[in-house]
């Protein structure tokens, strides 16, 4: 089995639900569509809406944002503050992993700097490691972590009458699996069914909205401006990607990336790198050099985050091995090597 990769940047055809057009990813074509658009417009849609949404609320909050600490957090708050509202509900999930010096930096700092309140929900850590368990022996992913960063901001906002809850990018549009924008509320909708989880009644309509609907969506130009409001890196160089600024808050979930990797035969260095490319930040052939390199790395501290919290020892690579696929990769002298 062969990779082929997008024509324009570093994209696999064994992406999951990646569409591609005469050898260009969707993601691609998607990013061209950007010089089409009045961003003036659409960001002054976005205040409308937050300010429509606001009109007839009931509780203390105009809107919340669900943030990690990370850049793209601090991107938001900045965003929504600049648009004149300046006490949206910080709201952020917890989980069992640990966080690094820099995540806990951030998470500080996104109150501190912009001064906002913070609700932190974090769910049982027992459920939380039991569930992590079961989705990477089953799924060979665990996609509970995504679903309750849409689903328990929802529901807070629910319970609390926020009439608006913000998010970063749509992620189905700016990653290439649709050529159309996604609706947030049916975005989380399929994370409440897909979850489990059951939605709060409340007789407040929450309106969802992706943030990249209204301005153009940009990992490194968010991390340049959180720098700028005292936004902390990474501590360490951490292996398998090819930045220090993207998801510090849990360290041991970036073992997801090198599951990908080991089923898809792509890695986050190609996630960022492909990115990078979109945006003029790096050319092709010297991404594809970086992500040959980076692409099978497994951070050892990564890796041992994820062993203390599910407790896995040498079962671990057992899994790992399970879920291996044999089409991009064999198995030489105890080494799996890509094909």
């Amino acid at each position: 089995m062969a990779i082929t990769l997008c024509k324009k940047c570093l994209m696999p055809d064994t992406r999951p639900g990646s569409l591609f057009t005469e050898g260009v990813c969707q993601a691609c074509l998607n990013y061209e569509k950007r010089k089409n658009i009045d961003w003036n417009r659409k960001l002054s849609e976005l205040k409308f809406l937050l300010y429509t949404a606001n009109t007839n609320k009931q509780g203390e909050y105009p809107c919340a944002i669900p943030v990690s600490g990370g850049k793209d957090s601090h991107y938001l708050v900045w965003l929504v503050q600049s648009l004149g509202i300046k006490n949206p509900l910080l709201i952020r999930v917890g989980d069992g992993f640990g966080i690094s010096d820099a995540g806990k930096h951030n998470i500080r700092n996104l109150c501190d700097t912009f001064d906002c309140n913070m609700i932190e929900y974090t769910p049982s850590i027992k459920w939380y490691r039991d569930i992590i368990r079961k989705q990477f022996e089953e799924l060979g992913n665990f996609p509970i972590v995504d679903q309750l960063i849409y689903t328990i901001p929802y529901n807070i906002c629910a319970a609390m009458k926020i009439p608006a809850l913000l998010y970063g990018e749509d992620p189905a549009y700016e990653y290439g699996t649709s050529d159309t924008l996604t609706k947030g509320t049916d975005y989380v909708a399929s994370m409440f069914k897909a979850s489990g989880i059951k939605p709060v009644k409340s007789d407040t309509t929450v309106s969802v909205l992706f943030a990249s609907h209204y301005q153009p969506w940009d990992g490194h130009r968010n991390y340049e401006l959180a720098k700028r409001h005292g936004f902390h890196e990474l501590e360490w160089n951490r292996k398998g990607t090819v930045e220090n600024y993207d998801s510090l808050d849990i360290i041991g979930w970036q073992v997801s990336n090198f599951l990908k990797y080991r089923k898809f035969g792509y890695g986050r260095a190609s996630d960022i790198l492909s990115r990078w490319i979109r945006s003029g930040l790096i050319d092709r052939d010297k991404a594809l050099v970086m992500t040959n390199i980076h692409d099978g790395e497994l951070d050892n501290r990564v890796l041992q985050d994820f062993l203390d919290f599910t407790g896995y020892k040498s079962d671990f690579w057992d899994i790992i091995d399970k879920w291996t696929n044999l089409e991009l990769f064999e198995n030489k002298g105890g080494i799996w090597i890509k094909k």
